[in-house]
């Protein structure tokens, strides 16, 4: 079984073990092109992404290249920011791979309906599984990309505190 974390000092309940083993064992991970040597994404990294989402009869439902306009999607990992289902799978993947995801309707979007912006018609149903096409770009605490994208070459060799926020 991977290694998988959350960060619960937001006063979210998290997951005790079994609850956490059987989530894993709803998001089943397939690589469709590996990078050895890429960073392995973990619990507080920042992950940029690009994704394409499809619901259980094959349409496509979300896609961040369309929806971005070519720019990657970026969230912590492990911190609540995107589904359950992304925060593990991509804690099983490494910068610039890519990998098809499926993952159980309560580990992707719980019993919650979910309607995507770039298309205010596609609602997707309760519990309903999805599958992603997920390539992770860049995987790390502060990427090089953020820093350049939002002018903070200044934190060039400055550590941060692991268990501090960052936020801009």
């Amino acid at each position: 079984m991977p290694f998988v974390e959350f960060d619960n000092s937001y006063g979210h309940i998290g997951y005790n073990n079994h609850g956490l083993k059987n989530d894993i064992a709803n998001v089943h991970v397939h690589k469709l092109k590996s990078a050895p040597s890429g960073h392995q994404c973990a619990l507080h990294d920042w992950a940029f992404i690009h994704y394409i989402g499809w619901n259980d009869k094959g349409k496509e439902i979300v896609n961040s290249k369309k929806a971005r306009h070519g720019h990657a999607a970026y969230y912590r990992v492990g911190h609540y920011e995107m589904s359950k289902c992304w925060d593990i799978a991509i804690q099983q993947m490494r910068q610039g791979e890519i990998a098809n995801v499926t993952c159980a309707g309560d580990v992707d979007k719980g019993g919650a309906p979910n309607q995507y912006e770039q298309d205010s018609t596609n609602i997707i149903p309760v519990y309903t599984d999805t599958k992603y096409k997920i390539e992770v770009t860049e995987c790390a605490l502060v990427p090089l990309s953020f820093r350049e994208d939002h002018g903070f070459g200044a934190l060039d060799g400055v550590e941060l505190e692991e268990e501090r926020d960052f936020y801009m």
